[in-house]
């Protein structure tokens, strides 16, 4: 059996990865919507050129509002069917399965 202290270290390896994960997740968008940016905006008025090519506004929102999810839920402010969640479930089955094991027992 795990003591206390490999529990908590495994919490926390745990948690950093996906703080980790968020920051990975924030870096990317932000190098390819920069060089959408440059490469759509930016340098066809610098070089007075024509080419019709528009970024997707849209897509960028929608990238951003799942950004802003995963961060919220990375750092706590949003618990919908995180960990606390998943042991509560975890343990509602334990219980289930124990009481049924329970009552078919001869």
């Amino acid at each position: 059996m795990e003591n206390l202290e490999d529990i908590k270290y495994k919490r926390a390896k745990e948690k950093v990865k996906k703080i980790r994960g968020f920051y990975v997740h924030l870096t990317v968008f932000i190098l390819v919507n920069s060089l959408l940016l440059v490469n759509t905006e930016i340098i066809p008025r610098f070089w007075n050129t024509s080419i019709e090519v528009k970024v997707s506004w849209w897509g960028i929102a929608l990238w951003a509002l799942f950004l802003a999810i995963h961060g919220l839920r990375v750092f706590g402010v949003i618990t919908f069917l995180g960990k606390d969640w998943e042991e509560r479930k975890i343990q509602e089955f334990m219980k289930e399965e124990e009481e049924t094991y329970k009552s078919n027992k001869f």
